[in-house]
């Protein structure tokens, strides 16, 4: 079920499923700030 539809029922977002693995939230933020650092300024 959808976090949308998690809420519309009026259940926590915290209390179902799991944390996302940490290393994926790094990973993109690595990917954001390499993509900030190589874009082209005009």
């Amino acid at each position: 079920m959808t976090g949308f539809r998690q809420l519309l029922r009026g259940e926590r977002l915290d209390d179902v499923g799991e944390h996302p693995d940490y290393r994926f939230t790094l990973a993109n933020e690595r990917t954001f700030l390499a993509w900030i650092r190589t874009a082209s300024v005009f």
